[in-house]
Order: structure tokens, then sequence, then C-alpha cells
């Protein structure tokens, strides 16, 4: 057998839309979704993770070998995503953070579902230290929302998550939309052939955390997803995932003291042998175009350092 050239590309996704969303659109839709699969399966070597980490580490990796990846846990990789997987039979991993599983929303989908649906064109946050926000067009929210969420984001965490929560007293709590996984929609994905690994409970940036409360958040995570698919969880993945920004040496330590073999990050790039097994980089390539997107993948491959 021939191997190739012991380059892995480990690609990202968070979510598979029903349709093209213009607040989310950096997300892919059932339809991108499955032409972007169509190119994998014609001109790459689909493996799961944990397979393609095994062979890189022995020298045995197939040519353009890429590895498919989720984060979060989001309820349309059960009914979108896996269906598609399923008919290239291919298998992806998904990087479930259980505090949200069960009727639960991330913080970052508070804010983008409460600036979607507040009745008005404009939204006074001074109160909570922010700024009197206005739109009139999809494209002006999507700013609101973006700016929001990148204010928000390096709070401390339990701030940052009482500030939201006041913030969404100003509308209906029980209009917003129920986008997380449950506990046996987490096992569908496994039964189904697809690999669960973790992704820390409430999803807070490590390296605001102090070690001993990032070390629980990733204990309690893993517990939690083996007793659901009942097996051992083997790879990790940083919330957010940039080195020394979202996550430290200190983090690496408890990732490696929780009992996992590998972690990965959002750095781009692509794993070779001589990738840290704690911090393996991937990539999204964005492009919308299907020439493009497949230009944009061997180059991902052809690109040791990531860089493109």
């Amino acid at each position: 057998m021939k191997y190739g050239s012991q380059k892995l590309s480990i690609l990202i996704f968070h979510r598979v839309l029903n349709e093209v969303d213009q607040l989310m659109p950096t997300e892919v839709c059932k339809n991108e979704f499955q032409w972007q699969m169509s190119i994998l399966n014609k001109y790459f070597n689909v493996i799961s993770l944990s397979t393609g980490l095994m062979l890189l580490k022995k020298g045995k990796l197939p040519q353009n070998s890429v590895a498919i990846t989720f984060d979060d846990g989001y309820k349309d990789n059960y009914t979108n995503a896996m269906p598609i997987l399923k008919k290239f039979k291919f298998s992806a991993t998904f990087f479930v953070a259980t505090g949200f599983l069960n009727g639960g929303m991330m913080w970052n989908d508070k804010v983008r579902e409460l600036i979607r649906y507040f009745p008005d064109n404009g939204i006074d946050l001074n109160k909570f230290g922010l700024d009197y926000y206005k739109w009139e067009t999809e494209e002006q929210k999507r700013f609101v929302i973006e700016s929001l969420i990148s204010k928000l984001k390096y709070y401390p965490h339990d701030e940052r998550l009482d500030k939201i929560d006041a913030m969404l007293d100003l509308y209906q709590k029980e209009k917003m939309p129920s986008l997380m996984m449950t506990d046996s929609e987490v096992r569908g994905l496994f039964d189904g052939g697809m690999d669960i690994g973790g992704h820390t409970v409430s999803h807070p940036i490590l390296a605001t955390l102090k070690p001993k409360k990032a070390l629980k958040e990733i204990v309690d995570n893993k517990e939690y997803l083996e007793n659901i698919i009942s097996e051992k969880l083997k790879i990790f993945a940083y919330p957010n995932g940039r080195p020394t920004q979202d996550y430290t040496s200190e983090s690496v330590e408890a990732v490696k003291k929780s009992g996992y073999n590998n972690a990965v990050t959002t750095s781009w790039g692509v794993s070779h042998k001589e990738s840290d097994d704690y911090q393996l980089p991937r990539f999204t390539p964005w492009d919308k175009n299907s020439i493009k997107y497949m230009a944009r993948l061997f180059q991902n491959v052809f690109n040791k350092s990531g860089v493109l």
C-alpha cells in the first residue's frame, strides 16, 4: 500500500442549518454540507479522527486524509449532519459541551436569539455596561450580534452569564428556541457510528479559570459523556481553542491529567508527525464556491504552517 505525505487535515464545523441564515453566514446549511461532503468523498480520504491520529503516528496515513469534527453539541448535528455523513459512510467526531444538553443554550446563542427576535429596531444595554445598539437591516443586525459577542467573550465567566441572563429578561425566555442535543441524541450519534469527544461542561475560556476549576470542567464533562456512551473518551477540544488566549500550558496539563490521549485547537493548519498530540491544529474552509472550497482544502494540506 502506498502511503501519503503523512499530513492530516482536521476540519471544524459547528452547525448544519436547515437553510442559509443571514445572521450566521459562516455556518453551513444542509445543501452546502451535502456538496462539501461530496467533494471530500471524491478527492480525499475521509477517516475518523481517532483512526487518522493512530495511522499518522504509525506513518501509515493515506494520501489526502481528512477528519471531520463538530464542536459544542448542537441538535442539528444529529438531525441534519449525521444523515448526510452516513450517506457517504463518513464518521465524524463530535465534541460536546454537556452543560447545554437537554434544553440549555450557549451564551453566544442567547445573545444572537435575543437580537434576532427583539421586537424593536434598537436595544439599550447601557445599564449592562454596554451601548445602545440600533439596526435597520439584517446585515446591521448581524454586526450588532457580532459586536456584542466580541465584547462579552472575555468577561469573567460567571459575570458574563449573569449579565446575559439579565439581558434576556428584556424578552420572553420561553420563546427562545431549543438548539442543543439531548443525552439520547448524543447516544444516537455514537450508535450511528460517530465518535464523541470532550469539550468541557460550560464552554469557558479555560485560560481565565483557576486550575482547579478548569480541571473540574474537563473531568465532569468527560465523566458525563462516558456515562452516556459507556466508553472512554480519547480526544478533547479546547473551547474557542486559540493557544495562550483561550487555553494555556496549565490547560494542556489538565487535559492530560484527565486521561485524554489527544486534544485539538482552532489554530489553522494540518497535523503531521511533529505536531503536539495535545495541540493539534484544525481548519475551516470558508468558500461558498465548490471549486474554491476544494482548492482551499488542498492548499491546507500542502501548507504545513497553516498560514493561508
